[in-house]
């Protein structure tokens, strides 16, 4: 039997970010992807230190946990009015 193909949502590339449905590591790109913020606004957070990461094989990498982390600091901040 064929398998059908779905026109509206083709099957996504392997090693592709929407392949990963939630990764433990993220690289500096797909942290971007996933947050929703901008390339200079996360390097800022990154060389404050408010955002946690790590350099292996020269690349830089962020955890899954510590991107949650600043996301909800961030957002209780904004609740805030800071």
């Amino acid at each position: 039997m064929a398998a059908v193909k779905d026109s509206k949502h083709p099957p996504a590339a392997v090693g592709s970010v929407a392949a990963q449905v939630d990764p433990e590591v993220y690289t500096v790109s797909s942290a971007i992807m996933a947050s929703g913020i901008g390339r200079t606004k996360l390097y800022e957070e990154l060389n404050s230190g408010r955002l946690r990461s790590f350099v292996h094989c020269g690349r830089r990498l962020i955890l899954r946990e510590d991107l949650r982390h600043w996301l909800e600091a961030a957002r209780d901040a904004y609740e805030c009015g800071e």
